[in-house]
């Protein structure tokens, strides 16, 4: 018999996002009602964004930091008819 256990998240349980460079692992991390502006990159000067010089309005990074922001607050006002909950594998 195997025994599976699982993390479920719901949106007011997240409490920052973390942005970590694959070169030095260097991190940068925001709560999700008060994104500013995403870096570019690192202090060592590693690149963060690849293919743009910039994020724009439209770049799927800041839409995902918005996005989460505003169904927080969806959530938090019971704006919604239902919850969204995130699910995890147990960390080993």
């Amino acid at each position: 018999m195997t025994i599976e256990r699982r993390l479920i998240v719901g949106l007011g349980d997240i409490k920052s996002v973390s942005y970590q460079c694959n070169e030095c692992s260097f991190r940068v991390t925001m709560s999700p009602d008060h994104f500013g502006e995403i870096p570019h990159g690192c202090p060592s000067g590693h690149r963060w964004i690849q293919g743009e010089r910039q994020i724009s309005q439209s770049s799927p990074i800041l839409k995902f930091a918005e996005t989460l922001g505003a169904l927080r607050t969806l959530s938090a006002n019971k704006a919604l008819g239902f919850q969204i909950f995130l699910e995890f594998d147990e960390p080993k």
